[in-house]
């Protein structure tokens, strides 16, 4: 029996996990991509050429491939590793087998998170899978966007009214980054350097928030709450609950009721 391939979309970013097991693979890539490799796996591969040379990737590398790059690879035995398409490309070259040390705490949840995507708030996934990419990207030596400074406090107000009007609709960091005439990227390091937190956790933190003012405020359903909250269902409330809170819903409501 061999382990599925997972998948899973978040915001701006696509994951995959393949398992280990023999592949051989040609195409060229579509959208920038970066991997990450959790096991020392060889075999031979060419970039935009024909011409197969022997590889061997360490475990805990990682690999960048742009936006049209042609790729022929294939391992005899291959090896677990993962995949991230971003929305857009690194001002960086084709490189692989490249080690940071930042980059595996991060490539190590986004997996738990293929293995259990039920378990896991897709906020928290996308705030990973920018991580990951911002980790890979210093790894490369490129320089971070001048972000700071330019969430003023009146920006800051116009991105809590659009979040607090929007909860119940679904808002995600990608409309956010619209409504305030950004880039996902820029509005993303934008965030971090004025709130010290990715937009994907000040999000969550609005929709917890929202969730306890509902729950105090009446009586209403905890699958109503969570989707007036902005949750998927009442099982992500009740996780996000416990996970930030330490508290289950019904909990939190009891000890509120009195």
């Amino acid at each position: 029996m061999i382990e599925p391939i997972r998948r899973l979309s978040v915001g701006r970013f696509a994951l995959t996990l393949l398992p280990r097991q023999p592949y051989e693979a040609r195409y060229c890539a579509a959208a920038p991509a970066l991997g990450f490799a959790f096991e020392t796996q060889d075999g031979d591969h060419a970039f935009d050429s024909d011409r197969l040379r022997p590889y061997r990737t360490r475990a805990n590398s990682f690999a960048y491939v742009p936006k049209g790059c042609s790729l022929v690879s294939r391992s005899r035995l291959g090896g677990e590793y993962l995949t991230l398409t971003l929305p857009d490309a690194l001002p960086a070259p084709q490189t692989t087998d490249r080690l940071a040390p930042g980059l595996r705490p991060a490539a190590h949840r986004l997996r738990a998170a293929l293995l259990a995507p039920e378990r896991v708030e897709a906020l928290e996934v996308e705030a990973l899978a920018q991580e990951f990419c911002d980790q890979a990207a210093r790894a490369l030596g490129l320089p971070p966007p001048k972000a700071a400074g330019w969430m003023t406090p009146q920006r800051l107000a116009k991105l809590d009214a659009a979040i607090d009007a929007g909860l119940a609709e679904g808002v995600t960091v990608a409309g956010l980054a619209a409504t305030l005439g950004l880039s996902e990227g820029f509005f993303s390091r934008a965030v971090k350097a004025a709130l010290g937190v990715s937009p994907q956790a000040y999000l969550l933190d609005h929709k917890l928030a929202h969730a306890r003012r509902l729950m105090t405020a009446g009586e209403a359903d905890l699958s109503q709450v969570a989707l007036e909250a902005g949750f998927a269902s009442h099982a992500h409330l009740s996780t996000a609950f416990k996970r930030y809170l330490g508290i289950t819903p019904t909990a939190f409501r009891a000890q509120v009721k009195g």
